[in-house]
């Protein structure tokens, strides 16, 4: 008896020395796999001690003090990060969250459906680990408030239409601002709103609109098509018969030159000569009036009727 009570001990006391062992084996190797921490290219690598920041850690394989006296906390600089608000299909999800998420109330008091991407990235590690318990939830209500505010000054229409490129620059450029001042480390590198819609139950509706839209549009266009067209045959018409008139014009005054100039070679004769000028004058005017007509030059001045047949000469010159 006594012996199998010895061999008992010795039993239990070899149990428990396995136990320790066990326990301090497993205390090792947690503090071992607690104390390496890998940083690749494109991270950085944030030492906490107590909970406050020591030390910034390029690439590379680093050793800490086990947790809970030092975390290491390993971001991703680079990395392009999504975050969706609302659903893009109405029908299948069924997440209240989400759905709420994607109905807003427009200016002119209409409820629209939306659903966008958001692209972000950590700009100011040291900022994102420390300024905010949880910084993704306060960018996805930044985003919210966000987007609420453009589509609550925007018309349906418009953000249905030509203007949803718009809403989602100035979509931006409000979160940029608002993020900018929680100081949370993040930067906003795209805003895209990919449907934005009525709800089911009237949509139909405005589709039809859109469609009728569509159509004014293409109506629209045409006749400014047509209106172009005739504006641009108008104008080649009314440059044609300007530079008809402008050569008209130019050839009257080349006449009138001219006649004027005849008229002054004239007058250059007449003061030379005024008496054997007016005869001349006399005798065309009287061939333009009398045409056919033989014209006799009588000259009484010597006391006898002389005359000088004037046609029978010319005739004999041609």
């Amino acid at each position: 008896m006594k012996r199998d009570a010895i061999l008992t001990t010795l039993t239990d006391i070899l149990s428990f020395s396995k136990i320790i062992t066990a326990f301090f084996a497993l205390i090792l190797v947690y503090c071992i796999s607690t104390s390496i921490y890998t940083v690749k290219d494109s991270e950085i690598g944030i030492l906490r001690t107590f909970g406050s920041i020591t030390e910034i850690t390029q690439s590379g394989i680093h050793f800490k003090l086990p947790y809970p006296v030092q975390q290491a906390d390993v971001i991703n600089i680079n990395k392009a990060n999504i975050i969706e608000i609302g659903v893009n299909n109405i029908k299948k999800q069924k997440n209240e969250k989400l759905q709420k998420n994607s109905v807003h109330i427009t200016e002119d008091g209409n409820i629209l459906w939306v659903y966008m991407v958001v692209e972000w990235k950590v700009s100011d590690p040291k900022a994102y680990l420390i300024n905010a318990e949880n910084p993704d939830e306060m960018l996805e209500n930044a985003i919210i408030a966000s987007i609420r505010s453009v589509i609550g000054n925007s018309a349906i229409d418009s953000l249905m239409g030509s203007k949803k490129i718009d809403a989602q620059i100035k979509t931006k450029e409000q979160l940029g601002k608002l993020i900018s001042t929680y100081n949370i480390g993040i930067e906003i590198s795209d805003v895209k709103i990919k449907e934005a819609h009525p709800p089911a139950q009237v949509r139909e509706f405005f589709d039809n609109v859109s469609a009728a839209e569509s159509q004014r549009n293409a109506l629209i266009s045409k006749a400014e098509e047509y209106k172009n067209k005739k504006l641009a045959s108008a104008k080649s018409e009314a440059q044609k018969i300007s530079m008809e008139a402008g050569a008209y014009s130019k050839e009257k005054l080349s006449r009138a030159k001219a006649e004027t100039a005849k008229f002054d070679s004239l007058y250059e004769q007449y003061k030379l000569s005024k008496d054997v000028t007016k005869s001349r004058l006399l005798i065309e005017t009287l061939e333009e009036i009398l045409p056919g007509c033989n014209i006799y030059i009588v000259d009484n001045r010597s006391g006898t009727v002389n005359y000088i047949p004037i046609n029978e000469f010319e005739g004999d010159e041609q």
